[in-house]
């Protein structure tokens, strides 16, 4: 992964693939003219889970990241239990999960906040 991103090139077949797509699912979209032809890198943990739960060493700090490509998907559960562990101290919808979701430096590619152990 380049570190400047606007070294970051789409891949051409991906495109092409998207643009036909598109224009089998709306013909109107098959003559739109293209703006843009653009690609980014999303952010994700090693092992593919996303970090939720308070920022370890940090006094009211919380996290909810690192969804990839589910982040819309997971949303409203996501909310649910950040609400849920700020106002009640523990985020009881999705307790069962909690060993999986609640942040794990060793496990992350990049810290965009100070990680501690």
């Amino acid at each position: 992964m380049p570190i400047d991103p606007a070294q970051v090139a789409p891949d051409p077949g991906a495109i092409e693939r998207l643009e036909a797509m598109c224009a089998s699912l709306s013909p109107a979209l098959s003559s739109t003219k293209i703006l843009a032809r653009q690609a980014c890198y999303r952010p994700i943990t090693d092992d593919g889970l996303p970090v939720i739960g308070r920022v370890p060493g940090v006094t009211g700090a919380y996290v909810a990241t690192w969804h990839g490509v589910w982040g819309i998907l997971n949303a409203p559960a996501t909310g649910e239990a950040i609400a849920e562990l700020i106002v009640d101290g523990s985020a009881r919808s999705i307790a069962q999960h909690l060993a999986f979701v609640i942040p794990r430096p060793s496990s992350l590619t990049r810290c965009l906040i100070p990680c501690r152990e």
